[in-house]
């Protein structure tokens, strides 16, 4: 459903924009390392407010609507259901970050980067994403408002920044 929705291509296009103004700008510079980790970098913030925008609707909707009745009473359990929405969210979000890898084809074409910290790069944002669409899996659950999912998800992730 993040594809029928305007606010998933939102949520992409933001995301590519940004990172491709931060890779042109910032990471092809002359005499400088080849490195992605500006990109990385920048991705961690971002994902700040990507994620809650992710996964503010994946059980808020379903309260706002009533349609959660319908859902819990299906022959599987709650688990199973907080399980495929996380792996839902995860996979937009993995879609997401997949047009990026034109970032890596780029470099790579002008000079020669370390992929495996590259690809650690990558693995990093899945996994920061993935903890973050969890959170706010979490206040989605909490409440029906999905600008109350968003914003406690995005205030408690930045205090998580901020503790740590």
């Amino acid at each position: 459903s993040f594809f029928s929705l305007p606010i998933g291509w939102v949520v992409i296009a933001l995301h590519l924009a940004l990172s491709g103004a931060v890779f042109a700008l910032g990471t092809l510079r002359p005499g400088e390392p080849a490195s992605m980790r500006l990109f990385f970098s920048l991705s961690n913030w971002t994902l700040i407010f990507i994620a809650p925008a992710i996964s503010m609707r994946l059980i808020a909707e379903e309260q706002r609507t009533g349609s959660i009745d319908n859902l819990m009473t299906a022959p599987v359990g709650e688990s199973v259901i907080v399980v495929g929405k996380l792996l839902g969210a995860a996979m937009f979000l993995i879609a997401m970050l997949a047009p990026s890898l034109v970032y890596v084809a780029v470099l790579g074409t002008l000079a020669s980067p370390d992929y495996n910290a590259i690809a650690l790069g990558y693995l990093g944002l899945v996994l920061l994403g993935v903890f973050y669409l969890s959170i706010g899996l979490l206040f989605s659950a909490l409440t029906a408002n999905q600008v109350v999912a968003f914003l406690s998800t995005v205030f408690f992730v930045l205090l998580l920044q901020l503790v740590s």
